[in-house]
């Protein structure tokens, strides 16, 4: 160790003199110091503070690096999720041009971007499933893709990561949720009003039926009923007045089930331009509209100079395109749109279709005028006028019988359907009824093949409404043969004694398609003799919604497991179901419009018609008016698809994985 030494004197003190320095007086103490080492505690030092330094910065550039890692596999992620979505884009546009599309699309790479998507149909990726009337197997298991939908899974990839977007897409009309009545404009009711919601016509579960106006004004009688006849809303009114009175007193809870508020904040339905759809299609063909009947293919059609037609109009898939006003002086029914810058009128139909695959939107500039043909009322006057038929019964009892045992086939297939939903692979029990006040225990529903005679309650109550059976008996209860064959002679009524003109030809007609009297194996009571037409009747029900000898043709094959699987069965039970929903005989002349009705004017509807979907108005002064007997059957999937012809597909609900 390195020192050095210093010698230090210190003298003792003689009073208060100062120190002298003599060696001789003085102690000596020699005092060793050890010498400072600075370079070598620098040295020290800077080791120490470079090995800190050193770690902090080997900390940043971890944390850099690892900061850095993340946010490209953010990026990566982002990247991956955006070319899924893009792939969803791709997916819908080509559903919206072709519903039957499924190309399948593998790896295909985002301009500009290193990222790519893969969409892919087979039974565990992707599933169109638009085109039916029944659920799909999907990923997801049987049964699993709705009708009308589709199940698109879309993989979309960056780097080492992955986006699965798995979503069900429908297509839809350009009203999506519209209530029963909805208008900017006042609401009133006439005569005999009746208003309901079912949640489908595969599905007799009774929903709301709501009515709304959105007119925010101070008056009164907003939405009003003249207090004629009757009215029935299954369902809420809704208006948007400032003034309490808004909604007449008398639509209260007698007459209203749900709740009934003025001074509301509803929004009104969306808009549409049809003035600018219309000017669009100025180039698509016109076709020629002739005969007493005319069906349009799929595809769009512009009328230059408006439509006015002396027939029914069937659309195929069509939209027409109508610079002016629509006349149809008769009905329109089927699948298509209507865009109209003019007014519009045309009547009901005498047809009744199974299922919801039937609608037609009607988007109209001017008023509307929807019409039946007071069928009803003309049935029962004809009946009171001529009185009794040849064999001396009164047609009023073939009238009130039509009633009855029309009611008694709903309870019927009503009770099928709960028994098929609680058992689906097991045939339906021997149930005894009372229906006819004997107990028994045939069937109600089904017979044991097809041919013979009444080993069912469906099939008693379907031959004697269509057919003469002569006298017989059911259950032990003797039945004359004057009182069956109701709906024949009941068409022979209208044949010999109403005045000719077009209530005339619709009352033939809708008995017609009842059972048409020149061919017994025709209308929805049409009978059945052989296995080959029972199968031609029951595949038409299932592909377009026919209702041709459905009755029959279901009760006599409901046991036959080679034809009606498990799937076919549920699907036929449910357009029985929703073919009676429409059949109401105590309306037995109403004429039927299956649909949506959009106006910027006014829409009456009148005269013994059935609104089966709903009807909406948009405009400075859309006023409603229903009156002498109209029935709203709000059924929300067909106002919703209402128009889908035109190839709007969207997302109903989706997933991220």
């Amino acid at each position: 160790m390195n020192s050095c030494c210093k010698t230090v004197y210190f003298h003792e003190s003689q009073g208060q003199g100062r120190s002298v320095a003599r060696p001789e007086e003085t102690t000596k103490i020699v005092i060793y110091v050890l010498r400072r080492p600075t370079r070598a505690i620098a040295l020290i030092s800077v080791l120490l503070f470079c090995s800190i330094f050193l770690m902090m910065v080997g900390g940043i550039v971890a944390r850099v690096r690892m900061s850095s890692y993340f946010s490209l596999q953010g990026r990566d992620e982002l990247a991956a999720q955006a070319a899924a979505e893009a792939g969803l884009a791709r997916a819908l546009c080509e559903l919206s041009h072709n519903k039957a599309w499924a190309g399948n699309l593998a790896h295909q790479r985002l301009d500009g971007a290193q990222s790519s998507y893969t969409l892919q149909w087979d039974g565990s990726h992707s599933i169109n499933n638009l085109a039916n009337d029944t659920a799909a197997a999907g990923p997801n298991g049987p049964a699993s893709v709705p009708p009308h939908s589709a199940y698109v899974v879309v993989e979309g990839s960056a780097g080492p990561r992955t986006c699965r977007l798995e979503a069900v897409v429908t297509t839809s009309g350009l009203i999506i949720n519209s209530p029963a009545l909805a208008t900017t404009g006042n609401i009133s009711f006439g005569n005999d009003i009746d208003v309901r919601g079912v949640r489908s016509l595969d599905d007799s579960s009774p929903i709301p039926a709501s009515i709304v106006s959105t007119k925010s004004s101070a008056e009164s009688g907003i939405i009003s009923w003249s207090g004629m006849g009757t009215a029935k809303i299954k369902g809420s009114v809704l208006s948007n007045g400032a003034n309490a009175s808004a909604i007449s007193s008398n639509l209260n809870a007698a007459v209203v089930s749900g709740s009934v508020k003025a001074q509301q904040s509803a929004s009104p339905p969306a808009r549409i331009d049809i003035t600018s759809r219309v000017a669009a299609k100025n180039g698509a063909p016109t076709p020629t509209l002739s005969g007493t009947s005319q069906t349009l293919g799929g595809g769009d059609f512009y009328f230059p100079g408006g439509v006015n037609y002396n027939g029914d109009l069937e659309l195929n898939g069509s939209n027409l395109y109508v610079q002016g006003n629509f006349q149809i002086n008769g009905s329109i029914r089927g699948k298509g749109s209507v865009f109209v810058t003019g007014a519009s009128g045309f009547s009901g139909d005498a047809e009744i279709k199974a299922g919801d695959n039937q609608q037609i939107a009607v988007y109209s500039k001017g008023d509307v005028t929807l019409s039946g043909f007071n069928g009803t009322a003309t049935l029962n006057s004809l009946a009171t006028a001529v009185g009794n038929d040849a064999q001396g019964v009164p047609y009023s009892t073939h009238i009130d019988n039509m009633k009855l045992w029309t009611s008694r086939m709903q309870d019927i297939q009503e009770q099928a359907a709960g028994l098929l939903a609680a058992s689906p692979s097991a045939a339906l029990p021997n149930a005894a009824q009372t229906y006819t006040g004997v107990a028994g225990t045939p069937k109600i529903f089904g017979n044991d093949a097809s041919g013979g005679s009444y080993t069912s309650d469906f099939d008693y109550y379907t031959d004697i409404m269509g057919f003469d059976v002569g006298d017989n008996a059911y259950r032990g209860i003797p039945l004359e043969s004057k009182y069956t064959g109701v709906v024949p002679k009941l068409h022979q009524l209208v044949k010999d004694h109403a005045t000719a003109g077009p209530t005339r030809d619709f009352l033939m007609k809708k008995l017609a398609s009842l059972r048409d009297p020149d061919d017994t194996n025709k209308g929805i009571l049409g009978h059945h003799t052989d296995d080959g037409d029972i199968e031609a009747d029951l595949n038409a029900v299932l592909s377009s919604g026919t209702t041709e000898g459905l009755f029959d043709a279901l009760n006599d094959y409901w046991w036959n497991s080679s034809y009606l699987t498990h799937a076919r069965r549920r699907g036929l039970l449910s357009a029985l179901g929703g073919t009676l929903q429409q059949l109401d005989f105590n309306r037995l002349g109403s004429s039927y419009f299956r649909g949506l009705v959009y106006t910027e004017g006014n829409l009456r509807a009148q005269n013994d018609v059935t609104v089966v979907g709903s009807l909406v108005g948009v405009g400075p002064a859309s006023n409603l008016e229903l009156d002498n007997s109209v029935q709203v059957l709000y059924v929300p999937e067909i106002s919703r698809r209402a128009g889908e012809t035109l190839g709007v597909v969207s997302v109903k609900s989706w997933l991220r994985r």
